[in-house]
């Protein structure tokens, strides 16, 4: 993948060096970009185009695949390249981000069950959420195209550059990559310092105070403290090695990834709505759009690490 991304990279700044001679052979041009988003992001059209045959389309492949594809059909070969290529790093990105907390994780428990288990729940709701976010997207989208040429002076080209630029920005990719971060890495910024939390429901039952350190007399097997790190880990909701007084510290942890996580969605909307009200007024491009959707979500991946920095050692 990432030798893919670099030749997507290389062929998509070759654009500025080989400028004077694409600009007279227009088809060059088209096949250049066309390279540029289909090395990076052949799988993901191949994914949409699979779901839409399986009627599972209602998805964030369908909605990158159809803005890219949308953006050459009205000309704008360069922006459609970049929704594919940027979306393709921001999903490399969490891919890389994932497989270290779960590397943390594993080289201290010996298992990626845990965070495997709760990725996948995360995964489940992605699909379920995704099933009735993307119709209502894409019939904003559509209705953006159709109203701005009916009741203003928009010509339509410049219609589907505004519904492409919110088919984008609206994409979820953003939150839906940097939440879920936040309490992977505060699992492993925990797995780090003996303290195991099962999952991320555990970290936010636990900053809400609705896992109490009492549970462990109430319920066994909710907390468990144990003070040979050497021995199995025993299998409970959260695994202390050490006292009562490392509880704080598991609490101050599960705190500071539940924060990050909503600071990430505060963070991901905010930026969002900018771009959609600059996108209304004509002032926003499918550059601006990308980078609200790939690049904020390879941004806010890069906060939720910072649940990494909570004081405290194993």
């Amino acid at each position: 993948m990432i030798a893919r991304l670099c030749v997507s990279a290389l062929l998509f700044f070759s654009h500025y060096f080989l400028h004077d001679f694409l600009h007279e052979h227009e088809a060059m041009d088209v096949l250049l970009f066309a390279a540029v988003a289909l090395i990076a992001g052949y799988d993901v059209v191949f994914s949409a185009i699979k779901n839409i045959f399986s009627l599972k389309f209602f998805d964030e492949y369908f909605l990158m695949t159809a803005a890219a594809i949308a953006a050459f059909i009205i000309g704008n070969y360069h922006e459609g390249a970049a929704v594919m290529f940027l979306y393709r790093v921001g999903q490399t990105f969490q891919d890389c981000a994932i497989r270290f907390s779960r590397r943390k994780i594993a080289s201290v428990t010996g298992s990626y069950s845990a965070l495997g288990q709760e990725r996948g729940k995360t995964d489940r709701f992605i699909t379920r959420f995704a099933k009735v976010y993307t119709p209502i997207v894409l019939l904003c989208a559509l209705l953006i195209a159709i109203a701005l040429p009916a009741f203003t002076d928009t010509v339509l080209k410049d219609a589907i550059y505004r519904a492409l630029t919110f088919l984008v920005v609206a994409c979820p990719c953003a939150v839906v990559i940097s939440v879920p971060m936040a309490y992977f890495a505060g699992i492993a910024a925990g797995a780090g310092r003996g303290i195991f939390f099962h999952g991320p429901s555990i970290l936010d039952r636990l900053a809400t105070g609705n896992l109490e350190s009492n549970a462990a007399e109430e319920h066994e097997n909710s907390i468990i403290f144990t003070s040979d790190k050497e021995k199995k880990i025993p299998s409970a909701e959260l695994v202390i090695v050490g006292d009562q007084s490392r509880y704080e510290l598991a609490k101050k942890i599960a705190s500071k990834s539940r924060n990050i996580a909503y600071e990430n969605i505060v963070a991901a909307i905010a930026v969002k709505l900018a771009v959609v009200v600059l996108g209304g007024l004509g002032i926003s491009s499918l550059w601006f759009a990308v980078f609200a959707d790939s690049g904020i979500a390879i941004l806010l991946t890069l906060n939720s690490l910072r649940a990494f920095m909570v004081k405290g050692r194993y």
